[in-house]
């Protein structure tokens, strides 16, 4: 881990303590890189596909402890060259994983959303370059902050400007499952960057996107789905509404799965429901997901009715800047780390894991699926076993960068100290300086290159804090000695003092629990849960404010012959501290309960 990384998460720490690339075997030999007309990196490859069942299978079995349950399938554009399920789904009760088992994709979903956008275009329905608030209610949006209007293309680019949000998109309580568009309009996200200038995608973009596939269609959106491609396709075995209602078979075999961390350890409980099922709420057989991604193959898809739409979908709608070579293809992302035109995008839930990989020249793709949340094993090392894999020409290069995607503002803004990090890639990037913004861009997001400076208040505004928290210690402790030992304490505002010192601890306790757990927050606690910690936080900070008149009224009353001037040295760094502590609680949004 690198220097600034290591000191960002002691930082952290102090806080809670008060808390393959050449040794791969590949089956696509490169011969030649062109630019195709699209701008789009382009291959022309020989491949031997002959024994790639047999690789996949020595692939597991050398890693056959990496996870619980996986399968995959691998497929062209005229038929299923492998597929195989591989552990268990439940691993106590030895469950095999098989061709019924279900599992969800994840962001993988976002692809359903993207192809339903298209088919709406092509209708004329949608515009993609049109302002998205057409499509919406009136006075919908209410955190625009930008001029410049978001377009639907924004939205499938990354590049609409919004922050990260994860509240309230999880539940546990199928009871507690809310509309699509409930969530959206009480979970709006601050616009943080105009339009086009910066990728950081959102889940709460997607699911707008999906919003308004709901709000032109005329259909709920589960609905719309099955209709117009699991229907069309023949995909029996998969779900997408929020609770799963519209195919009760795999709602009843997703209730079955077990799912599992990456040490293997049981989630409980194995189920979770999103609110935006737009943006990752799909669950189905591997055999539907295969069915899906083979029709994204196919020139003559039944998805849509024009083939200059499919053509469209798979023309690049953002490119990497400097190179031309393209980004993102009307919502799924060139991968950077091969040498090919391959498209997709991966996906996780709280349980499971998921990839959709094809390429585009040599019309071939890869899916896969696993019980594991956060798996890499299998999601990350299978797809090498097809394609062949680039090598940046700045793979020496390293940057201190900042990645977007995360808080900005609200009750985990402080989390933004953890998205600093050294940017180092052998994957395809491009460096550009965007309006004096330099930044790094690859898949999915850009990484904006900083220095010290940039974030020089965060550091002080914490470190101080941190001093509070030595100082309190420190000065407890001996007062305790002093008093209650030794009995030669001074009780002048002593009370007042400890009492002061003891509630600048609070909101830091409360911080410490909420990013200790901060794994499950993102998926388990609902945004009244945030709102509910910030307003405690809140009262917490108004209780300081008051400790600091009331010991600021004492000083000034008190005899100043009774007072030594170590005594006083003590009580105005007491009075110090409590302004730091509330100067904390703003600064890092942690008594605002009123930002969503």
């Amino acid at each position: 881990m690198k220097r600034y990384r290591r000191f960002t998460i002691m930082l952290l720490i102090a806080i809670m303590l008060l808390q393959s690339i050449m040794g791969i075997r590949v089956y696509a030999a490169l011969e030649t890189i062109t630019k195709s007309d699209d701008n789009s990196v382009k291959s022309t490859n020989t491949v031997d596909y002959d024994s790639i069942g047999k690789q996949i299978e020595d692939y597991v079995e050398k890693n056959k402890d990496a996870t619980a349950g996986m399968s995959v399938s691998v497929f062209d554009d005229k038929k299923v060259l492998y597929t195989g399920s591989f552990g268990y789904s439940d691993m106590a009760n030895k469950v095999s994983v098989d061709s019924s088992t279900v599992m969800d994709w994840g962001s993988v979903t976002k692809i359903l959303t993207w192809v339903s956008v298209m088919q709406l275009e092509e209708q004329g329905k949608i515009d993609l370059e049109s302002d998205i608030r057409n499509y919406l209610p009136e006075n919908f949006l209410h955190n625009l902050k930008f001029e410049k209007p978001v377009t639907m293309l924004n939205l499938m680019n990354n590049d609409a400007g919004f922050e990260e949000n994860f509240m309230g998109m999880f539940t546990n309580d199928e009871t507690q499952i809310i509309s699509l568009e409930e969530y959206l309009r009480n979970h709006q996200p601050a616009q943080i960057y105009e339009p086009g200038t910066v990728c950081a995608g959102t889940n709460w973009s997607t699911a707008l996107a999906g919003y308004i596939v709901q709000r032109v269609s005329d259909k709920d959106y589960a609905q719309y789905v099955k209709e117009n491609i699991f229907e069309p396709l023949g995909m029996k075995n998969a779900a997408i509404s929020p609770d799963l209602s519209d195919n009760q078979k795999v709602k009843e075999n997703r209730k079955q799965l077990k799912t599992y961390r990456s040490n293997l350890k049981e989630i409980k409980p194995n189920v979770t429901y999103i609110n935006i099922s737009p943006a990752g709420g799909c669950v189905s057989t591997i055999g539907d997901l295969t069915t899906f991604a083979r029709e994204l193959l196919n020139e003559n898809t039944k998805l849509f009715k024009n083939p200059s739409t499919y053509k469209k979908l798979f023309t690049p709608s953002s490119y990497y800047d400097v190179s031309g070579v393209g980004r993102n293809y009307h919502g799924m992302w060139a991968s950077t780390k091969y040498a090919l035109r391959v498209v997709g995008r991966d996906g996780n839930t709280a349980g499971c894991s998921s990839n959709l990989l094809i390429d585009l020249d040599n019309r071939v793709g890869i899916v896969i699926q696993t019980n594991v949340s956060q798996e890499s094993k299998y999601i990350k090392g299978l797809p090498d076993l097809l394609f062949m894999q680039y090598e940046s020409n700045n793979a020496n290069e390293a940057y201190r960068v900042f990645n977007p995607k995360t808080y900005q503002t609200g009750l985990l803004k402080i989390l933004r100290l953890s998205s600093i990090t050294t940017f180092k890639s052998k994957e395809f990037y491009t460096k550009v300086n965007v309006g004096g913004v330099e930044k790094i861009e690859q898949k999915g997001s850009d990484y904006l290159i900083v220095d010290t400076k940039d974030f020089l208040m965060d550091y002080v505004t914490l470190g101080l804090y941190i001093a509070v928290m030595a100082f309190g210690i420190i000065s407890v402790f001996v007062g305790f000695v002093k008093n209650k030992i030794l009995k030669k304490g001074k009780k002048t505002l002593a009370g007042w003092a400890t009492g002061a010192l003891v509630l600048t601890y609070v909101p830091v306790i409360i911080m410490e629990v909420l990013l200790r757990y901060q794994p499950n927050v993102a998926n388990l606690w609902s945004a009244a849960t945030f709102q509910a910690i910030s307003g405690a936080i809140f009262v917490v900070t108004l209780g300081m404010a008051v400790m600091f008149v009331l010991g600021l009224v004492k000083l000034l009353k008190t005899p100043k012959m009774s007072l030594l001037k170590s005594r006083v040295a003590y009580l105005v760094l007491v009075e110090l501290s409590i302004v730091i502590a509330v100067f904390n609680s703003i600064y890092w949004n942690w008594c605002m309960f009123w930002l969503k």
